[in-house]
């Protein structure tokens, strides 16, 4: 049992990271790091159609504007996982989902 268990109170800090650590998604300083470097991370062309979705545990998560685009990240799987993990410095991202959103 940890010291909590027994009524201490906690930090706000503390509380959120334990929700984000248990819900799987990322450190908002990752998620800021791929947000500030998205064109750079997948491209001009494609960053007009495509935006960060979410980090889900090792999943960079990715919602394109069109199938087409959708299809065109999944070739590019390998590099945007490498880059991505070289923008944030640690092996972090194991996997891109891409998902069809429109309006």
């Amino acid at each position: 049992m940890s010291q909590h268990d027994h009524g201490d109170p906690i930090s706000l800090t503390e509380s959120l990271e334990r929700l984000r650590a248990h819900m799987g998604t990322a450190a908002p300083s990752a998620i800021s790091t791929l947000q500030d470097s998205w064109t750079q991370l997948i491209g001009a062309r494609l960053a007009s159609s495509c935006t960060l979705g979410a980090v889900r545990g090792a999943t960079l998560v990715v919602h394109a504007s069109d199938p087409a685009v959708a299809e065109q990240l999944g070739w590019m799987h390998n590099e945007l996982v490498a880059a991505a993990n070289e923008l944030l410095g640690v092996d972090q991202i194991a996997s891109v989902e891409t998902r069809v959103v429109t309006g």
